[in-house]
């Protein structure tokens, strides 16, 4: 699947491409000491010091116009020859939780493609001696969602357990230990039940 940042703003931006590091306000104190403005530029951002929604906000307050976010390679041997991120992969990300009208565009690429814009640098510097473009149209139409629901009837009190099972950003393994528990909560309670178990309490399981 491609790379994207759900709740990304749609839009097309040209700008100097900067590197902001982790996204972090030190990140931004650097570039300021550099002398690099980060109006109207494109960051170049590393996932995982801080939430996509904080890095996100901190961008938009230095006036930066859109967001690139990147991995870093595994510092273990990467798959197919071992459990590390391979140099090609993707993660995708959510700026749902970003609290107010997102107005820039956000993008995700490899850590592939990452090492060519860093390759056009001078050694360490900040500016990365690049324009990028960034062209994001996200599909933000309404559309239905379904929950699946099971009730154990018991007393007019309800007692409410659930898990999700979409993913941003790791696929199936992201909810997967919490969906396993839920899957084998009503495989115990549904024999239980048989049983002649009975509750006061009505409980369900989402």
């Amino acid at each position: 699947l491609p790379g994207y940042i759900a709740y990304s703003a749609s839009g097309r931006v040209r700008g100097k491409a900067i590197d902001a590091g982790d996204g972090l306000a030190a990140d931004y104190d650097a570039l300021e000491k550099a002398g690099l403005a980060t109006e109207g530029a494109v960051a170049v951002m590393r996932l995982g010091k801080a939430s996509i929604a904080d890095q996100v906000a901190l961008a938009v307050k230095h006036g930066v116009s859109g967001v690139v976010f990147y991995r870093e390679p595994a510092k273990v041997r990467a798959w197919p020859l071992g459990p590390g991120r391979a140099a090609w992969f993707v993660e995708r990300g959510t700026a749902a939780s970003v609290d107010f009208p997102l107005q820039i565009p956000l993008a995700t690429v490899s850590w592939q493609v990452v090492e060519q814009i860093f390759g056009t640098r001078k050694k360490a510097a900040l500016d990365l001696g690049v324009e990028l473009e960034l062209d994001i149209q996200m599909n933000d139409s309404p559309r239905p969602i379904f929950n699946v629901i099971a009730t154990i009837p018991g007393g007019d009190h309800v007692v409410t357990l659930g898990t999700h099972h979409d993913a941003w950003g790791f696929g199936g393994a992201d909810p997967g230990s919490a969906e396993s528990a839920m899957l084998e909560l009503p495989r115990v309670l549904g024999a239980m039940w048989k049983d002649g178990w009975r509750r006061s309490h009505t409980i369900q399981l989402a």
